[in-house]
């Protein structure tokens, strides 16, 4: 499995510059680049897209936490449904046909580095 550096990120622009770029940096004791977004002349997008890399490993971690709590309440629904007597499929059955976990799932498989058909 594919491990990512932990969190937090920071991003700064090296401005001025002749190349300026936002740096997206750990925020280690020893400080890494990550990654560079190059600034385009005139270009809103480029601070925009550097601070959405910046936040990315806190919105992989939201998304697995949600995830799971979403699971937990398919969960806890599905014993209400059966101690009142009703019936109700099993919560794997219920995670395999829902399509928002479908699609979490996949985002995760790509992030932690697994091929997704």
């Amino acid at each position: 499995m594919a491990k990512h550096t932990p969190g937090p990120w920071q991003c700064y622009a090296d401005l001025p510059s002749t190349e300026p770029n936002w740096h997206i940096v750990t925020n280690a004791s020893r400080m890494r680049v990550l990654a560079n977004v190059h600034i385009e002349p005139s270009n809103d997008t480029d601070e925009a897209n550097a601070r959405l890399i910046t936040v990315a490993p806190e919105l992989f971690e939201e998304l697995k936490r949600l995830r799971l709590a979403y699971v937990n309440l398919l969960e806890i629904g599905r014993d209400r449904i059966i101690a009142f007597g009703g019936s109700c499929d099993p919560v794997d059955v219920m995670e395999a046909s829902d399509p928002a976990l479908r699609s979490a799932d996949i985002i995760i498989s790509k992030a932690e580095g697994h091929q997704h058909a």
